[in-house]
């Protein structure tokens, strides 16, 4: 009889045990994973140039959905709401899916992601010569080839074309142009909208036909940039300047 007693609370402690590791460790996991997706989406301005289309809020909601499924069946253990939460959780998992752009394509993979949360440009061995040389392919690449007039254009790709790391070519922007590498080509999107929106040959256009012709990809994008560049809106500014 002893030996039975011992034995029932040796199973119950085990699956208080086990019972209590679940409870525990799936809330912790998926506040983990939503600081991971914090973090990441703020390294964003750091690789891209046009960031609108490109968020994670699909995934936080993905991981919401997970918690509500794991949460009916450790409360409810109601097979009938069960199937219906995972039901509705697939076909979102599916609308998310098809309506998400591909951040991690081959030209961007995430290894060459430049994170924010990591400190920066450490032994990164690039000495001050090397860091001016890199500075002026870089002005020399964008006063000629203008390659900010694509609006998918990436850190990784802008690297490419003047043969610089991806880490290196984020450390020059950072250092000499003291600001992100989105903020830098949408500046430079903001200069050439300013000289293109002068030419007579664009009277015909609207402003944001001339705005996407400079590399922008929304209407709200190209708004908030160059309120930021220029402190003013667009039509304010062309009113008091042009």
């Amino acid at each position: 009889m002893n030996s039975l007693l011992a034995s029932n609370e040796g199973f119950l402690f085990r699956n208080l045990v086990r019972t209590t590791y679940i409870y525990i460790s799936i809330p912790l996991y998926f506040g983990w994973c939503a600081l991971k997706i914090f973090r990441f989406q703020r390294s964003l301005k750091d690789n891209f140039s046009n960031s609108d289309k490109i968020h994670f809020n699909w995934m936080l909601f993905l991981m919401a959905g997970i918690l509500v499924i794991w949460s009916v069946v450790i409360i409810t253990k109601n097979e009938e709401l069960i199937t219906k939460a995972i039901a509705i959780f697939l076909i979102l998992l599916g609308y998310f899916g098809i309506t998400q752009v591909d951040v991690f394509s081959k030209r961007t993979p995430q290894s060459a992601l430049v994170e924010e949360v990591k400190p920066k440009y450490v032994n990164s061995g690039l000495d001050n010569l090397e860091i001016d040389r890199l500075h002026q392919a870089l002005i020399r690449l964008l006063q000629t080839e203008k390659p900010y007039l694509n609006p998918e254009l990436t850190l990784q790709h802008l690297a490419s074309m003047i043969d610089a790391q991806v880490h290196h070519l984020s450390q020059v922007i950072n250092e000499k142009e003291q600001k992100n590498f989105y903020d830098l080509i949408n500046g430079w999107r903001i200069e050439e909208f300013l000289k293109e929106v002068k030419s007579e040959k664009n009277k015909k256009y609207t402003l944001l036909a001339i705005a996407y012709d400079c590399g922008f990809n929304s209407k709200a994008s190209f708004n908030r940039n160059f309120k930021k560049y220029t402190g003013k809106t667009p039509t304010e500014y062309l009113n008091k300047y042009i």
